[in-house]
C-alpha cells in the first residue's frame, strides 16, 4: 500500500518521499483517518491492508486511566463499526439519519 497517497498536501507528500520516510502503524492509521480526499471505502480498505501487512503496536486507549490496547484490534473494531453504520444508512430501516 502506498501510504503517501493519504497525505493530502502534495508538498508534504513529496518532501516525505524525498526523505524516504517510513511510517509506523499508528502514523499510517492516522493519515488514513485524516485524509480528506479518500472515500470511506478507500479508508476501510487501507486500514484492512494496514492490519494485514504491518506489525501490531500497543496504543494508549485512555490517557486518564493508562489503558493500553492493540492497534490492530482497535482498527478492526473501528472498521466493523463503520461497515455496520454504512449498512444501516443504506438500508434505512429502524434508523434516523441526522447531519
Amino acid at each position: 500500500m502506498d501510504i503517501y497517497q493519504f497525505v493530502d498536501s502534495q508538498a508534504i507528500r513529496e518532501h516525505l518521499q524525498k526523505l524516504d520516510y517510513h511510517f509506523h502503524g499508528k502514523e499510517m492509521a492516522f493519515l488514513i483517518w485524516w485524509s480528506k480526499k479518500k472515500t470511506l471505502e478507500e479508508k476501510i480498505w487501507a486500514w484492512q491492508e494496514l492490519i494485514e501487512h504491518t506489525s501490531d503496536e500497543i496504543i494508549l486507549l485512555s490517557r486518564r486511566r493508562g489503558v493500553k490496547g492493540s492497534l490492530h484490534q482497535t482498527l478492526r473494531e473501528h472498521v466493523d463499526a463503520l461497515k455496520k453504520d454504512m449498512d444501516q444508512f443504506q438500508n434505512g430501516k429502524d434508523c434516523i439519519y441526522r447531519y
